[in-house]
């Protein structure tokens, strides 16, 4: 019987093949057969269409002519002892092999939908900009993110009356590969490092006020009493 989490990451694959019929993952051998052929048929086609016969129908030959299929494919499991690896590497297989058919257009499909998410993006950093009062009519959105880090690093030092601290005081730590991602996430971690310097200053102030009542305690000696 498959593990939960096999059974889950197989029912996302087929359903990424859009894979036409019911299967379980402890379900009959039929059903195992069953899918097994329409992978080949539809998606792999390692065989010629003679050879694929013994795969079609399950009897006590379907094993072995399974498991010389897998060895054909070079699955690194064995069958049936790793059943849920060789059954998840196969349908691997059938999504590579329908990537390998469908590449341009599934590359096309990818393009379009980063496009669609960096077009909302965009939109967002226009509100963002609109918010600021930051003018960012045909700049495009690195130079409009730019602009408002820019703002609102001004708007901290007004309120400070000074600056935060320098790039070089405040290392990344990390680095994207893009000279201007690592710049933003830079003036980022400048303004956590500004914020954080006002919470140590606002949390000083209250072991101050506490000290006010435990230090300097006035000693009674006649009433046998130290503090206040």
């Amino acid at each position: 019987m498959a593990s939960a989490a096999a059974a889950a990451h197989q029912q996302r694959l087929l359903r990424a093949l859009s894979y036409p019929f019911d299967y379980a993952s402890d379900g009959d051998a039929a059903s195992l057969a069953t899918l097994v052929t329409w992978c080949e048929d539809r998606k792999i086609r390692a065989l010629e269409i003679d050879d694929r016969a013994p795969l079609r129908v399950a009897g006590e030959r379907w094993d072995g002519a399974f498991a010389a299929y897998l060895a054909e494919l070079d699955c690194p499991g064995s069958w049936p002892r790793d059943r849920d690896a060789c059954v998840s590497w196969l349908l691997w297989k059938a999504v590579e092999c329908e990537y390998d058919d469908d590449a341009d257009a599934i590359d096309r499909d990818a393009a379009a939908a980063a496009r669609a998410r960096a077009g909302a993006g965009g939109d967002g950093i226009a509100r963002v900009a609109a918010a600021l009062g930051v003018a960012a009519d045909g700049a495009d959105g690195d130079a409009a993110l730019l602009a408002c880090a820019a703002r609102v690093a001004a708007a901290n030092d007004a309120r400070d009356g000074g600056s935060p601290p320098s790039a070089a005081a405040v290392p990344l730590g990390f680095a994207t590969g893009d000279g201007t991602v690592d710049e933003v996430a830079q003036r980022m971690r400048l303004f956590y490092v500004d914020d954080l310097r006002d919470v140590q200053d606002a949390v000083t102030g209250i072991i101050i006020r506490a000290q006010n009542y435990v230090a300097n305690p006035v000693t009674n000696s006649s009433l046998g009493k130290v503090g206040r």
